[in-house]
């Protein structure tokens, strides 16, 4: 195979679209700390990339498992502990950060025994009530790891149900879904909704919906059927970037038609084509550095904004000292994310080859996948 089919085959610049995004989200979420309506003013419509995501999550979920499962090169079990691996220690992270935020955040309000509860629950990915700490998400301490708990549902239904189906029933299961995705969306006139409790009934069907597109769109995704060259290596993130940037508003009276719409259609094409194109050296290196802080950016930012921001609040900066504030909110997360990342990267790779080998039968020999899977 050559060294321009090893790229393509190893989906870098899929890797470096999903990094957009990720920073994307932790823009959305820096933005918010200014206001309630600043987000909404300067990315509309950034309520999509969470369904890039979900799809996201599909596409790769069958590149990296559905043929080793099948074959016989991978176990259920394999396939289950290798994901939480990667995520669980993460979540721990991201929950006792959560109480150190909170604890700056609120300090007179010291109820140790709720915090250590929900930093409990967190860890392991279980919803918990925070209404006493005036907080309706699923998770209080640590907000966007609503999108895991869906992602997590979704990727075992995965493992145990999808990967039966041919490409009809994949196809029925993701019409089902869609018409629910659909309704949430023309019913609330936009997609964001996810973090609180009251949007289970329709964040099901969205995950669903969003994760076998996805899954479908690997099935039909062949290596190498054409190539798309490297110039267009950016591509992909920057319409993302275009997409969430849309002038039209949230409370557009179109904006849940045009969020769907983009998760339904737009989104598939861009991880459809972003996967035929071939990385060179620089777009490659991009990649590994989206791969490696894509994951922990998401699962840790919240709560080092959220401290970060009230910092800003309670010193009643001004000018230059909040704008160089404002720039260490959206840069520190990364910076965290990426050592965090390295390491986690190097630990849990040693850990995963001496604990969860393929079967030495029918050893795959393709080059190995460079994603951080969310």
């Amino acid at each position: 195979m050559t060294a321009t089919n090893n790229r393509t085959q190893r989906l870098e610049i899929l890797d470096l679209a999903r990094g957009f995004g990720f920073l994307i989200v932790l823009l959305q979420h820096c933005l918010s700390f200014l206001g309630p309506t600043v987000a909404l003013r300067f990315v509309p419509q950034d309520a999509t990339v969470l369904d890039f995501f979900f799809l996201m999550s599909g596409f790769f979920a069958g590149y990296a498992y559905e043929g080793k499962l099948r074959d016989g090169r991978k176990t259920i079990a394999q396939a289950v502990s290798e994901r939480a691996v990667r995520m669980f220690p993460l979540l721990v992270l991201g929950s006792l950060l959560g109480v150190m935020s909170f604890l700056a955040w609120a300090p007179t309000r010291k109820d140790f025994l709720l915090l250590f509860t929900l930093a409990v629950k967190g860890s392991l990915l279980i919803p918990a009530d925070g209404r006493q700490l005036g907080a309706g998400d699923l998770f209080p301490l640590d907000g966007p790891l609503w999108f895991l708990l869906y992602d997590w549902f979704a990727y075992l239904l995965f493992l145990f149900v999808l990967r039966h189906f041919s490409l009809k029933g994949l196809l029925a299961v993701a019409a089902v879904a869609l018409t629910g995705l659909w309704c949430a969306a023309i019913s609330r006139n936009t997609v964001t909704f996810g973090p609180f409790w009251a949007d289970c009934a329709w964040s099901v069907p969205r995950t669903l919906a969003d994760f076998t597109i996805g899954l479908i769109l690997f099935r039909c995704y062949r290596p190498n059927r054409f190539v798309i060259g490297p110039r267009f290596g950016v591509a992909p993130g920057l319409a993302l970037l275009a997409l969430v940037l849309l002038p039209v508003p949230a409370g557009s009276a179109y904006s849940g038609v045009l969020q769907a719409a983009i998760a339904t259609f737009v989104m598939p094409v861009i991880i459809f084509f972003g996967a035929h194109i071939e990385a060179n050296a620089v777009t490659a290196r991009m990649a590994g550095v989206a791969k490696t802080i894509a994951l922990p950016v998401y699962m840790l930012h919240a709560p080092v904004i959220r401290t970060l921001s009230l910092l800003r609040w309670d010193l009643h900066l001004r000018g230059a000292a909040e704008g160089a504030l404002l720039v260490a909110e959206f840069l520190f997360p990364i910076a965290l994310a990426f050592l965090i990342g390295k390491y986690l990267e190097t630990e849990l790779h040693s850990f995963v080859s001496a604990n969860f080998r393929s079967p030495t039968r029918g050893e795959d020999t393709a080059p190995r996948q460079a994603t951080f899977r969310a």
